[in-house]
């Protein structure tokens, strides 16, 4: 039995219990306010860090991220924490051997790359990754930690400075001036050759890699002699640009006229910038010679020859010239236009030409002008104007009289045209020996030939292809002069030997053709006017690409007219019944384009049959 001594033992034996346990409350209590606040710094820096940070588990899930990887990714917090990391910011890594999280997972502790990815806005980021795994007390992996350093500004810089760097070496290598870069030794008293472009190599017949790291004596012992290496020395000791001028440069390699500028690079370099005037000086001499020569090469020139000045004056005019338009030279000097060789109906169009030739000149323009008996001459004018400083001169015009030419060109298109309507006449002539033996398709040949020429120009084709399918047209039934009368005219169906006959008639037409020397290959549409885009037509069963397109052309034109007009073994079928016979068969037998174009003239350009 317990006594009152005992009882107030255990009351406080457990009042002590009860505070020790409230010491211990209050101890997790402060614990936890500085694991609070631990947290919350923790957090600050997290979050205040100026690389991107994301923590991931074993899973890839994202447990948390900082401020500036939302940023550089583009999501928000709240849409980043709990997706998978190849989600939010994924890259050509992800799901590979070379994924960071299985490289941490399989033993590597610390992995740096650098890379490129796109963010939410697809828009690339460049980085550099930093990534380590996360271990618990008892060393095992529980998580990875991933920083990235944005160096996306860093790789624009990076490449910008690349690309200047490329568009200076491009501007160096492609001056037209030579440029030479030299490095002082010991403060001048030599220059060794660093670097030099493609335009000094030019001039100075070298090859860069044989004299690179040589020094400029050695390689051009001319210069001391020239004073170009005394130059050398004032830039490099006083750092002020020098102009040296034009002075000849010899030694036992070359020789020629040289222009200098020199400066001083803050590295210390001396760069040499020089042009080659050679050229130049020996144009100068050959100047005074030339004027002398050419003063005398117009006077004896035997094409006529006048310079105007700007303000379209007559400066000069040569022997030829006042021969040609009858006037002395004294009559014309200082005359303005318009000129008195110019025929009144021509005034407006030659002043508004010449106005253009002051500032461009002009090449073989052929003229129409009349000498002072009022007789007319054809001219080939060539012009040129002379600039200097940008701005005109003079204007040099030169003739070469083509009046006989003219005559000769004339006589040739009579002959042309006279040529034409005779072998125009006898393809009517061709034409006529059909139709004379077949009366019932008299008229049929031009009828297809009107109808082949409408559909070529809805095609738009030219000129001379429009001409070369309307004698095709013409004649396209020549051929049939080799089959008897009383088959052409046979008002029953054919048998297989008539049909057989009949289909000869291409070839037929093909062999009396081809003799003839057309422009164009007339003989071979008349050949192939009755293959078809399938393969069943005759007499070489053709098919699609193989058939020229003129005679696509005329196999449509001939069936719309044969369907259109009377046959000895039925009456005419009608243009609708012939629309409907290749519309039906558009693409299979007769080409589209053509059979498109054929509607659209029958049917829009209310195209007739005389």
């Amino acid at each position: 039995m317990k006594t009152e001594k005992s009882f107030e033992k255990e009351k406080d034996s457990k009042i002590e219990k009860n505070n020790e346990l409230l010491q211990k409350l209050e101890d997790l209590e402060f614990i936890k306010n500085k694991l609070d606040e631990v947290t919350e710094e923790l957090d600050q820096v997290f979050n205040a860090a100026i690389d991107s940070i994301m923590i991931i588990d074993r899973n890839y899930n994202i447990l948390k991220a900082n401020r500036v990887f939302s940023g550089m990714c583009g999501f928000k917090n709240k849409e980043i924490t709990g997706k998978k990391c190849f989600e939010i910011f994924g890259g050509h890594e992800c799901n590979t051997k070379d994924c960071i999280i299985r490289r941490i997972l399989g033993g590597e502790e610390y992995i740096t790359i650098e890379s490129e990815r796109k963010n939410k806005y697809g828009e690339k980021v460049n980085f550099i990754l930093s990534a380590s795994p996360l271990r618990n007390q008892k060393g095992e992996i529980t998580g990875i930690v991933e920083c990235y350093r944005d160096i996306t500004s860093y790789r624009e810089a990076y490449n910008e400075i690349k690309a200047s760097e490329h568009r200076f070496r491009e501007l160096f290598d492609n001056m037209s001036s030579g440029v030479a870069v030299y490095e002082p030794v010991e403060n001048g008293k030599d220059f060794i050759i660093k670097d030099l472009n493609k335009a000094a190599e030019t001039i100075d017949n070298v090859r860069k890699k044989y004299i690179i790291g040589k020094s400029v004596l050695e390689v051009f012992p001319g210069v001391k002699d020239l004073g170009l290496y005394d130059a050398f020395q004032r830039v490099c000791k006083t750092g002020k640009p020098e102009k040296y001028p034009v002075s000849f440069y010899k030694d036992d390699r070359i020789t020629g006229w040289r222009r200098n500028y020199i400066y001083r690079l803050p590295s210390g370099e001396i760069v040499a910038v020089y042009d080659d005037l050679t050229g130049q000086k020996q144009a100068e001499q050959l100047l005074k010679e030339s004027e002398e020569f050419s003063s005398s090469l117009m006077e004896n020139s035997p094409n006529p020859i006048y310079v105007i000045d700007k303000d379209y004056s007559i400066k000069y005019v040569n022997p030829a010239m006042e021969n040609i338009v009858g006037f002395k030279a004294d009559e014309l000097l200082g005359k303005t236009p318009p000129y008195p060789w110019w025929p009144d109906r021509f005034k407006s169009r030659y002043g508004a030409l010449l106005k253009e030739d002051m500032k461009h000149g002009c090449v073989a323009r052929e003229h129409l002008f009349v000498n002072t008996m009022n007789e007319e001459f054809w001219v080939e004018i060539y012009n040129k104007p002379v600039f200097s400083g940008g701005e005109l001169k003079y204007l040099i015009i030169n003739w070469f009289d083509i009046t006989g030419h003219k005559i000769m060109e004339n006589d040739l298109k009579e002959s042309y045209t006279r040529l034409k309507n005779t072998l125009h006449s006898a393809i009517d002539a061709l034409g006529n020996i059909v139709e004379k033996r077949d009366p019932y398709t008299s008229g049929h040949q031009k009828r297809v030939s009107k109808l082949a020429v409408a559909i070529s120009r809805e095609l738009g084709l030219s000129d001379e292809v429009i001409d070369c399918i309307k004698t095709a047209s013409d004649i396209h039934d020549i051929g049939k002069i080799n089959i008897p009368v009383s088959i052409l005219t046979k008002p029953g169906k054919l048998t297989d030997i008539e049909f057989k006959m009949i289909k000869t008639h291409p070839e037929v037409g093909y062999e009396i053709v081809r003799e003839i020397e057309f422009q164009m290959p007339v003989a071979e549409i008349i050949l192939e006017h009755h293959e078809k885009l399938d393969g069943s037509g005759y007499p070489k069963g053709l098919k699609e690409e193989d058939i020229m397109f003129e005679a696509k052309i005329l196999t449509v034109a001939d069936v719309v007219e044969a369907m259109s007009s009377d046959r000895p073994y039925r009456p005419a079928l009608g243009v609708d019944a012939a629309i409907g016979e290749i519309k039906s068969n558009r693409g299979s037998l007769y080409d589209a384009r053509v059979v498109d174009a054929c509607i659209r003239v029958l049917r829009e350009k209310e195209f007739e049959f005389d």
